[in-house]
């Protein structure tokens, strides 16, 4: 119980603290440093993607309504978009570094 208690205090602490830091005001980053917002991020995407990621969180939605297990609406979309990137074949010039590695550790071992 008093585990409990000092997390929840701490969690609160965090909360505040964190709260505190995006209230204040800062300068914003110029150039190169400066990443662009969601919305740009959200324009980037492909219309295919934008549709992905729509049903997977409505989907998501509709499991948490008829099930009632609220981390669906986070799960879906996650599992939805994450899987398919991971499962996905690596790029070339992974492939290729392998491959260097591969023979160099080869010409080592000779």
């Amino acid at each position: 119980m008093t585990g409990a208690a000092a997390a929840a205090g701490g969690s609160v602490a965090l909360g505040v603290l964190l709260l505190v830091a995006g209230l204040r005001r800062t300068e914003r980053a110029t150039g190169a440093t400066r990443r662009g917002s969601a919305s740009n991020a959200w324009g980037r995407l492909s219309r295919v993607r934008k549709v992905w990621i729509v049903g997977s969180v409505l989907a998501g939605v509709a499991i948490a309504a008829v099930t009632g297990f609220l981390l669906a609406i986070v799960l879906v979309p996650a599992l939805t978009i994450g899987v398919p990137y991971l499962l996905s074949a690596p790029a070339s010039r992974e492939v290729d570094l392998l491959a260097a590695l591969d023979r160099w550790v080869r010409l080592l071992s000779t």
